[in-house]
Protein backbone atom coordinates (compact mmCIF):
# COMPACT_ATOMS: atom_id res chain seq x y z
CA UNK A 1 0.00 0.00 0.00
CA UNK A 2 1.12 3.25 -0.90
CA UNK A 3 1.82 6.08 2.18
CA UNK A 4 0.40 8.49 -0.49
CA UNK A 5 -3.37 7.14 0.13
CA UNK A 6 -5.11 8.69 1.85
CA UNK A 7 -6.09 8.23 5.32
CA UNK A 8 -8.89 8.89 7.05
CA UNK A 9 -9.07 8.83 11.30
CA UNK A 10 -11.47 6.63 13.18
CA UNK A 11 -12.20 6.35 16.79
CA UNK A 12 -11.59 2.97 18.91
CA UNK A 13 -14.94 2.24 20.56
CA UNK A 14 -13.60 -0.43 21.88
CA UNK A 15 -10.57 -3.67 22.30
CA UNK A 16 -11.09 -7.26 24.16
CA UNK A 17 -8.52 -10.11 24.12
CA UNK A 18 -10.72 -12.99 23.55
CA UNK A 19 -7.49 -14.98 24.54
CA UNK A 20 -4.45 -14.87 25.05
CA UNK A 21 -3.04 -12.62 22.23
CA UNK A 22 -5.67 -12.50 19.76
CA UNK A 23 -7.74 -9.23 20.30
CA UNK A 24 -11.17 -8.33 18.79
CA UNK A 25 -11.30 -4.02 18.11
CA UNK A 26 -13.91 -1.72 17.43
CA UNK A 27 -13.81 1.16 15.14
CA UNK A 28 -16.74 3.65 14.26
CA UNK A 29 -16.94 3.40 10.56
CA UNK A 30 -19.82 5.26 8.49
CA UNK A 31 -19.94 3.39 5.56
CA UNK A 32 -21.65 -0.11 4.00
CA UNK A 33 -19.33 -2.94 4.20
CA UNK A 34 -19.75 -6.79 4.00
CA UNK A 35 -17.78 -9.08 6.01
CA UNK A 36 -14.84 -10.17 4.79
CA UNK A 37 -14.05 -6.81 3.61
CA UNK A 38 -10.24 -5.74 3.86
CA UNK A 39 -9.22 -2.11 5.43
CA UNK A 40 -6.04 -0.87 5.93
CA UNK A 41 -4.91 0.58 9.17
CA UNK A 42 -2.07 2.15 10.56
CA UNK A 43 -1.44 4.36 13.86
CA UNK A 44 0.43 6.81 12.15
CA UNK A 45 1.16 8.63 8.51
CA UNK A 46 4.95 7.11 9.28
CA UNK A 47 3.78 3.86 9.77
CA UNK A 48 2.88 1.78 6.77
CA UNK A 49 -1.01 0.93 7.09
CA UNK A 50 -1.31 -3.39 7.46
CA UNK A 51 -4.19 -4.95 5.81
CA UNK A 52 -6.85 -6.41 8.00
CA UNK A 53 -10.76 -8.61 7.47
CA UNK A 54 -13.40 -6.84 8.50
CA UNK A 55 -14.94 -9.89 10.83
CA UNK A 56 -18.52 -7.48 11.53
CA UNK A 57 -20.24 -5.75 13.67
CA UNK A 58 -21.29 -5.46 17.16
CA UNK A 59 -23.78 -2.75 16.22
CA UNK A 60 -24.74 -0.42 13.52
CA UNK A 61 -21.88 2.32 12.82
CA UNK A 62 -18.91 0.13 13.90
CA UNK A 63 -17.17 -2.27 12.41
CA UNK A 64 -15.01 -5.15 14.21
CA UNK A 65 -11.15 -6.34 13.26
CA UNK A 66 -9.79 -9.40 14.81
CA UNK A 67 -5.97 -9.54 14.97
CA UNK A 68 -3.39 -11.39 16.87
CA UNK A 69 0.01 -10.27 18.44
CA UNK A 70 2.98 -10.41 16.48
CA UNK A 71 5.58 -9.43 19.23
CA UNK A 72 8.12 -7.94 16.94
CA UNK A 73 5.03 -6.08 14.74
CA UNK A 74 5.45 -2.82 14.09
CA UNK A 75 1.57 -2.05 14.14
CA UNK A 76 -0.08 -5.21 16.65
CA UNK A 77 1.55 -4.57 19.53
CA UNK A 78 0.37 -0.61 19.70
CA UNK A 79 -3.16 -1.78 18.88
CA UNK A 80 -3.36 -4.17 21.44
CA UNK A 81 -2.60 -1.46 24.38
Amino acid sequence: MSKSQELFEREIVGIEEISPNFYIIDLKFEFEFTAGQVVAITTSKELEPRLYSIAGSFNRGTIRILFDIHKEGALTPILAE
